[in-house]
């Protein structure tokens, strides 16, 4: 009888920490209290000390990134037989972290806001109506990369080097059309480097760039200042939930063939969004699909917004900051853990990969008998058993 691994890997990892791990996500799917390590505790049947160990493991980290890779490629790849462009939208996101002994503790000015923690940088592709995640990469400081005997990236060198590197694997379909694919970035990622490296691969991009960004000889505010084109008004609708997604008007100016300082030829657009009380939302996008319309443009930098959805989700409803660990390596396995249990409790009605050996159990009828078991008296060491029970493999 054959046995069906908790993450399916083309490499096998020893079947304690396969099992230990499992236990985590379960924890992370099923629990409404995202403890980290305690709450992992009290859902599977091992010490939160056990949990800790096995993402401090050598294998954990890689292990945990290329799960998650496997399961998005094959999410990516079944929606994109129906759905043939599709968006890679990239965006960076902090945990605030305190305590002396943290690893890879930065400090970091994001607004008005200054913290400690560390930074990630996430990939979310979008296939249809389906937000789905990559491996997370996180941002290394210098000193950290010293301390270890690693070399030392920025954020642009980061997200070059996971565009060059596509199709990591099974990450997209053999016979993917990159000249389908559009990269959505905000004015952080505003680099030459960043669009070269787009168009390198055959993509194209939409995105936004600061206002001091030089387009047609002059900055970006002083050319669409000056420029003498007639504004015209267009209806968006924001990704997002609630009022979010509600049609908003747009005051729009666009140039075309206009060329961006450091890369080329672009279509440029001006959009100006009235907030009652608040200020205008100002945003100078460019894309260098020279085909598209400033309508087309607005829809597609709108759909750059459900990353910053996903980063809420995943804080609130799945730990993402949960894991208190000073070792850096365990966050990280964590944090791309998260990523998996979110993608079975969002995308997956099957728990394709997550089941337990030889038993084959749905991500929805899982999630119920843990719940149903904690509301008993002495819910937590039923949860235990019932757990236990889902991985115990059956005797051939």
């Amino acid at each position: 009888m054959t046995h069906t691994a908790f993450l399916d890997l083309g490499n096998p990892i020893p079947s304690r920490l396969n099992k230990t791990i499992t236990e985590y996500v379960l924890a992370l799917i099923s629990t409404d209290a995202r403890g980290g390590f305690t709450q992992a505790a009290h859902v599977g049947s091992r010490h939160k000390s056990s949990y800790s160990r096995a993402l401090n493991n050598k294998r954990a980290d890689s292990f945990c990134s290329s799960a998650l890779n496997r399961k998005a490629g094959r999410a990516i790849n079944s929606a994109h037989e129906k759905q043939k462009q599709c968006a890679l939208i990239v965006d960076a996101t902090f945990i605030s972290r305190h305590g002396k002994d943290v690893e890879n503790k930065t400090f970091f000015k994001q607004g008005n806001a200054k913290f400690h923690g560390h930074k990630f940088i996430n990939f979310v592709f979008v296939v249809g109506e389906l937000k789905i995640p990559v491996a997370s990469i996180p941002w290394l400081s210098r000193d950290y990369c010293d301390e270890n005997a690693l070399a030392f990236r920025t954020e642009t060198e980061i997200v070059t080097d996971f565009l060059l590197e596509l199709p990591l694997g099974d990450l997209l379909p053999k016979e993917f059309d990159y000249s389908k694919l559009i990269c959505l970035f905000d004015s952080g990622y505003d680099k030459k480097d960043v669009q070269k490296t787009v168009s390198f691969i055959g993509a194209k991009f939409v995105m936004a760039i600061k206002s001091n960004r030089c387009i047609g000889g002059r900055n970006a505010r002083d050319f669409f200042r000056d420029l003498s084109l007639n504004s015209t008004n267009i209806q968006i609708k924001q990704s997002g939930s609630g009022k979010r997604k509600e049609q908003k008007t747009a005051l729009v100016k666009i140039a075309t063939g206009v060329r961006l300082k450091g890369f080329g030829e672009v279509t440029a657009v001006h959009s100006k969004l009235n907030r009652a009380g608040k200020k205008d939302a100002e945003k100078f996008l460019v894309t260098d699909d020279l085909s598209m319309s400033a309508e087309d443009i607005l829809k597609w930098y709108a759909q750059r917004w459900a990353i910053e959805t996903l980063h809420r989700t995943w804080k609130q409803k799945f730990g993402y900051g949960k894991c208190k660990s000073q070792k850096f390596k365990v966050v990280v396995a964590h944090v791309n853990l998260v990523l998996v249990a979110f993608l079975e409790s969002f995308l997956n009605k099957e728990l394709s990969t997550v089941q337990a050996v030889d038993v084959g159990i749905s991500a929805e009828k899982l999630a119920k008998g843990v719940m149903a078991r904690l509301t008993r008296f002495n819910g937590v060491n039923e949860v235990k058993h019932y757990i236990n029970e889902v991985l115990q493999p059956t005797k051939s």
